[in-house]
């Protein structure tokens, strides 16, 4: 259990642990830092982890977590997309009771992406994906008074934070090329001005918010969004339409399909993914193992 996740109270513990025990032997972890984290993970020999916390939880633990163990996920973060996404309940209670009524079932299995070896499982990118990220991420490990309204906010901080971004922020334009493989096997290549490049394996990032690509999480294929440059008032019309689920037109959102691709920037950049900020530099790698993550 992530003890900093936003809904991570002494209460939601007990009443997770209460109900796993109905179906499962339980050992609780409660690391104080991401690195502690890994550590526990690593070392655990449970058929069975449950990352409890959000989207950056998940991702801590999947980077640790060893071959052939299975996946669970108790919602209690500020985003919580991944959970959303493979339909787990938001409520951490109700979502641990499901584990035990679903424990005998056949685990699901689940694509994994790497940025430069790094994994994660939802939406990464660059660009206003990351400025975003960074802000929250600032805000959450501010001083009180940012904590307090970031607790507050719960999941619509990254839809108030991008819009805040989108009025008044600079330098949001990325300069980007991209080699990518196809499915079929065949070598592209695409270039421009993105305000965001996102690197889509499932639906949602920050909080819920669509991006509307048609991933899945389980096909051996990942997207690439590209929102074209153009004006202030043209990127605020299309955030409204994302967040609306609205369509957006072509020549704004240009969508491609890759089992592999290399992104690169003209400056140094930073790539972002399930809530964190992963790696930095000029050149990002992207690949997927297919069917990596056994879920339950």
């Amino acid at each position: 259990m992530n003890g900093r996740a936003r809904g991570a109270t002494a209460i939601a513990l007990r009443r997770a642990v209460d109900a796993l025990q109905r179906g499962y032997v339980v050992r609780v972890a409660t690391p104080e830092t991401p690195a502690a984290l890994r550590d526990v993970v690593a070392g655990a020999a449970e058929e069975l982890v449950v990352a409890v916390g959000g989207d950056g939880t998940v991702n801590t633990v999947v980077s640790a977590l060893r071959p052939g163990a299975m996946l669970a996920v108790l919602p209690i973060g500020t985003g919580n997309d991944f959970a959303c996404d493979i339909g787990v309940p938001s409520d951490a209670h109700a979502a641990a009771s499901l584990l035990v009524e679903r424990r005998d079932r056949s685990p699901r299995s689940a694509d994994l992406l790497y940025v430069n070896g790094i994994p994660f499982v939802t939406v990464g990118g660059v660009g206003l994906v990351t400025r975003t990220t960074a802000a929250v991420t600032a805000a959450k490990e501010g001083g009180r008074l940012a904590r307090s309204v970031a607790q507050r906010l719960g999941s619509a901080i990254y839809k108030l934070v991008t819009a805040a971004l989108i009025v008044g922020g600079r330098g949001l334009r990325e300069s980007v090329e991209i080699e990518l493989r196809t499915p079929d096997g065949a070598l592209e290549r695409w270039s421009g001005d993105v305000h965001v490049l996102f690197v889509v394996n499932h639906r949602f990032c920050g909080g819920g918010l669509a991006v509307p690509t048609g991933s899945r999480g389980d096909d051996g294929v990942f997207e690439l969004g590209m929102v074209t440059a153009g004006s202030r008032a043209a990127l605020a019309l299309n955030f409204l339409r994302i967040a609306g689920r609205h369509r957006i037109p072509e020549r704004a959102f240009a969508v491609r399909r890759a089992t592999e691709a290399v992104i690169r920037t003209t400056r140094p950049v930073t790539f972002a993914a399930d809530g964190e900020l992963l790696d930095h530099g000029t050149e990002f790698r992207v690949t997927i193992a297919p069917g990596a993550l056994r879920l339950r």
